[in-house]
């Protein structure tokens, strides 16, 4: 995961399992920030679903890798640089201003937009 994915998501998450004594046959967990401080992002979360969440910074982070990828081959791949750095995609955009739906990878960057942005 890159240091700009960490800042942005305070990652990794993990899923911490809640014993509640009182009611021993729920398994429930909470999500939580994995930079010492222990911050909580979701409560009262099945197993699963806790596993599922705590990967969304992993998962978005592939994404710009992927994306990121893809825009160096449109645009020559090892003919050109594309000199831009992945978060520099995502701020900016597509390098040759694609705005068509022919490229599906601009809705990506854009949601990753979304996302970085908290919209």
């Amino acid at each position: 995961m890159t240091d700009e994915t960490k800042k942005l998501f305070d990652a990794p998450w993990k899923a911490v399992e809640i014993v509640d004594t009182n009611f021993p046959y729920l398994h429930e967990c909470e999500i939580v920030s994995n930079n010492g401080k222990g911050h909580m992002i979701a409560t009262e979360v099945f197993r699963t679903d806790a596993n599922r969440l705590a990967r969304l910074p992993e998962m978005c982070d592939a994404l710009v890798e992927t994306v990121y990828y893809k825009c160096f081959e449109c645009m020559g791949g090892l003919r050109h640089n594309i000199d831009m750095t992945r978060e520099e995609l995502v701020k900016n955009g597509c390098p040759k201003q694609n705005k068509s739906n022919v490229c599906i990878y601009v809705k990506h960057i854009e949601l990753l937009r979304k996302v970085r942005d908290g919209e």
